[in-house]
């Protein structure tokens, strides 16, 4: 089973999931999702989903895991220019399918830092680049457990 047929059974359902914000595009305003579950189940619709960003996601920044409701829709992907100019290595368009028309969307579980701030329990790592962090952001709000 590829990673988005479990998605494609649920074209045009409106579904609740799960995922963890792994990256910012590098070129277009989207995020890379990992492991988008299905709320409800906890079963995986796909290993990953690049997403377009919207209001929806103000304040998500990498490493946050997302709680949100959307629609199950599909797209053209691949080439979309003049076949004759075309670069060797792009790929040919095909059907893929994406979440769209977003709401309800909520951080679940903050980033490492944000998490590490909060509960010292889920700490990622004794890492001097934590530490670091930590202090700095201490100094700038003071302590979060006040």
């Amino acid at each position: 089973m590829t990673s988005r047929e479990k998605l494609t059974s649920l074209e045009g359902q409106r579904i609740t999931v799960t995922a963890l914000i792994e990256r910012h595009a590098r070129t277009t305003p989207t995020y890379l999702l990992r492991n988008v579950r299905d709320a409800a189940s906890g079963s995986l619709l796909t290993d990953h989903l690049w997403i377009e960003v919207g209001q929806w996601a103000y304040g998500f920044r990498p490493l946050d895991e997302i709680q949100f409701s959307a629609r199950v829709v599909p797209y053209q992907k691949g080439w979309r220019g003049d076949p004759f100019r075309a670069p060797e290595d792009a790929p040919w368009q095909s059907i893929d399918w994406t979440l769209a028309e977003i709401s309800d969307a909520k951080i679940i579980v903050f980033g490492p830092q944000l998490r590490m701030m909060r509960d010292e329990s889920v700490r990622p790592g004794p890492t001097d680049k934590i530490r670091d962090a930590k202090e700095q952001t201490t100094k700038l709000i003071g302590d979060p457990g006040q």
